[in-house]
Formats: C-alpha cells, structure tokens, sequence
C-alpha cells in the first residue's frame, strides 16, 4: 500500500537537479518525483523542488499546489502577484501566463491535469 503524507515529501530524496527551463536566473535547479504517472503523462501527481531565481510559464494544463516549504511569489500576465508560503493551498490554471519568483528554495505537492478548468 503507498502511504504518502507530508512527512514523507519533506523527507522525500529528491534525487538529481537539473537546469530549471524557463529561467532567467543563471543556475537555477529543479527535481522532480513523481509518485503518480511521468513526466509525459496525461495526469500526474509528485513532488518539486526549485531553488532561488525567476522563470516564465505557459501552462497547458491545470496544477494544483500545496507548498511544503520555502517562499515564492506568482506573478501573472496583469503583474498580478501571489505571495506564496508554506501551507498554502493554491490552483494554477489551465492557460496561466506569468513569472515564478522563487526566494527561498521551494518544496511542494502538486497535480497536474489536462482537462480542469
């Protein structure tokens, strides 16, 4: 049986980093686990992480959030913005233009499906 609770995404090991795309910021890193389908999976589920910096996003799909820990700042199109921390629950949705700020290293749950609103 797959037990999942927050303990054991913050404990998660998050294995390699790679080059955030998108970013604007030199050396700015993200890993993925996925604990629910893969990378090229219609619906997916896991964790990331993404470490200090800024980049753009088009999102194709709907994603829905839990930060575990660390600090952002959602910036859309209209320079609208979401200050984001730990505990936060949050939607991104299907068609969001705009900037992630990261300000300290970001850990969340997500979900990601095609067809929500």
């Amino acid at each position: 049986m797959l037990k999942f609770t927050k303990d054991h995404a913050m404990s998660l090991d998050m294995g390699s980093f790679s080059p955030k795309p998108g970013s604007s910021t030199p050396g700015q890193q993200e890993a993925v686990v996925f604990l629910i389908g893969h990378a090229a999976s219609a619906v997916k589920a896991g964790v990331w992480e993404c470490t200090p910096g800024r980049f753009t996003v088009n999102r194709a799909t709907t994603e829905i959030c839990e930060i575990l820990s660390g600090r952002a700042t959602l910036i859309d199109e209209d320079k609208d913005e979401l200050a984001l921390k730990p505990g936060d629950h949050f939607m991104v949705p299907k068609g969001f233009k705009g900037d992630w700020v990261i300000h300290e290293t970001v850990r969340k749950i997500f979900i990601i499906h095609p067809d929500a609103p």
